[in-house]
């Protein structure tokens, strides 16, 4: 999502609709991730508490890197569903992420549908946008020369109707606020306490089975440090600090039609809200994190 963002501020004018669109969504994104890359990365803090180290880490994002697609890394529910053997509800019928994220993926797209087709309402008008054709070809352009190198985004040479771009703008906003709260701050809740998932064990894995002391399972676990290090790390990334979606901490479409949608937008998300409530009253295990209003407008912690 950072080289989405980047290339939106390349090649999109702060007076482009999709620009005005995007914006509030991508608000904190390069800056969060160039802070994480200092700490993490550089100096590797949070990594010296992780087995697989700094460059395990190194070695994990090349590796998945050259997997980055539209239709399951940047945030198509169903299509990741589907490809994981999940989406079939008869297969798995509690799968409270995949039903909620997929009704707030259809909530943003409506937002999102009302807005583009009142700026675009010809396909001569989608294909006539040089900024939006010149956006279309960095994110599709290899990474190895400048690009953000999404291989199979909707259009080809091109947009060429309205329909893809609805679809690529709400991916893109699902992404940065579902996908990214999803992942993100249900960490401290998982990872805080150790022993459920361990980021570092003192000796390799278990091979075989046996019968562990409680003695054995202390030795195996990581130190008091690297314990208190990781339930810090995990419980700051768990902090929601942005406003949540549709409330915007700065407008940037102004005309009639798009404050109605915005309103639109949080009627829909109030009432969906409720619908998640009610369903986590009957749960065994509260599934919140995908309840709007702990989902801010983009990635931010």
């Amino acid at each position: 999502m950072d080289g989405i963002a980047t290339s939106m501020n390349r090649q999109l004018s702060p007076s482009h609709p999709i620009y005005k669109l995007l914006r509030p969504h991508f608000k904190d994104i390069i800056s969060i991730n160039k802070y994480a890359a200092k700490t993490i990365l550089k100096y590797g803090t949070m990594l010296e508490s992780w087995s697989m180290g700094f460059h395990g880490f190194k070695q994990l994002i090349l590796k998945a890197t050259p997997h980055i697609n539209f239709k399951r890394a940047i945030g198509s529910v169903e299509s990741d569903a589907t490809a994981r053997g999940v989406w079939d509800k008869d297969v798995l019928p509690y799968y409270p992420f995949r039903d909620d994220a997929m009704a707030l993926y259809n909530i943003i797209k409506k937002y999102v549908t009302t807005i583009i087709t009142h700026y675009y309402d010809t396909t001569a008008s989608v294909s006539s946008d040089w900024e939006l054709q010149n956006w279309h070809t960095e994110l599709t352009k290899p990474r190895a020369q400048g690009g953000v190198g999404i291989t199979d985004l909707p259009g080809t040479r091109g947009f060429r109707d309205i329909g893809e771009v609805i679809d690529v703008v709400a991916m893109f906003i699902s992404q940065t606020a579902v996908g990214h709260t999803a992942g993100n701050f249900p960490q401290y809740d998982m990872y805080g306490y150790l022993p459920n998932y361990p980021a570092k064990i003192m000796e390799g894995p278990p091979a075989q089975k046996i019968e562990y002391t409680e003695a054995d399972i202390m030795r195996i676990l990581p130190s008091k440090r690297d314990t208190v290090r990781v339930m810090r790390y995990t419980q700051i990334l768990s902090w929601q600090g942005a406003n949540e979606l549709s409330d915007f901490e700065k407008r940037y479409l102004y005309d009639p039609l798009s404050i109605k949608a915005n309103v639109a937008l949080k009627e829909d998300l109030k009432e969906f809200s409720k619908e998640v409530k009610n369903r986590n009253r009957d749960r065994l295990f509260p599934y919140k994190y995908l309840d709007p209003n702990y989902v801010p407008n983009g990635i931010s912690i």
